[in-house]
């Protein structure tokens, strides 16, 4: 950073210590100084001001702030590849949060925690409520790839595609499924090589898929 810019991030990391110390239970203040942290590439120390946020005092909608808190600490988490900590973050708040906006949100952050199975969960729960959704068809149709049900991830893209037939991508997931479908390395009539050509091919298409979705969040 600048030396001006430097500065400025002295004054506020000064104005917001004054803060926490008349308040340190101060959730806005500690939420905050959270932030700041993450820009200044501190992030263990972010993550414990975040806690603070979430745990902290709130005035007027505080459910809605800790919330709030909670998911840039998911991101954060989530951008360091730090997912066992990401997973267990997400694990107490899954059955408290009822907004769907915000439960596909922790079905997305299940699968890139690796946890598919917790993730098709989430998403069939809101299936039940809203079958015609195409994120949600997709998330799932992703999970249930990641379980390696892949009929049952087809029948998901499939269906999104339906709902949805201008989303290239989901195009490219029924490909995917349909590709991956043919290599199902599960038949007990198969030599244990073409097992292995096969288990080896879906790997490769799996990583291809992961990165796809990096570049595209």
């Amino acid at each position: 950073p600048t030396r001006r810019s430097s500065d400025l991030f002295d004054q506020a990391s000064d104005l917001l210590h004054d803060l926490l110390q008349s308040d340190p239970n101060g959730g806005e203040a500690n939420l905050m100084m959270a932030r700041l942290l993450v820009k200044e590439s501190k992030i263990e120390d972010a993550e414990s001001y975040y806690h603070r946020a979430i745990y902290g005092t709130w005035g007027d909608d505080a459910a809605n702030h800790r919330l709030q808190a909670r998911l840039e600490l998911f991101n954060l988490l989530g951008s360091q590849g730090d997912y066992v900590k990401l997973l267990a973050e997400l694990l107490p708040l899954d059955n408290e949060v009822t907004v769907p906006a915000t439960r596909l949100t922790i079905a997305k952050l299940y699968l890139a925690a690796g946890s598919p199975d917790r993730a098709a969960a989430v998403y069939h729960s809101l299936l039940l409520s809203n079958p015609n959704d195409p994120k949600t068809l997709t998330g799932f149709g992703e999970a249930e790839l990641a379980l390696g049900d892949y009929r049952a991830a087809m029948d998901a893209f499939v269906n999104a595609y339906r709902v949805n037939p201008a989303d290239v991508s989901a195009r490219r997931n029924i490909e995917l499924s349909s590709a991956v479908t043919a290599l199902d390395p599960t038949p007990r009539r198969l030599r244990s090589a073409e097992k292995f050509r096969r288990s080896n091919r879906i790997l490769d298409l799996a990583r291809s898929a992961m990165q796809r979705c990096a570049v595209a969040h």
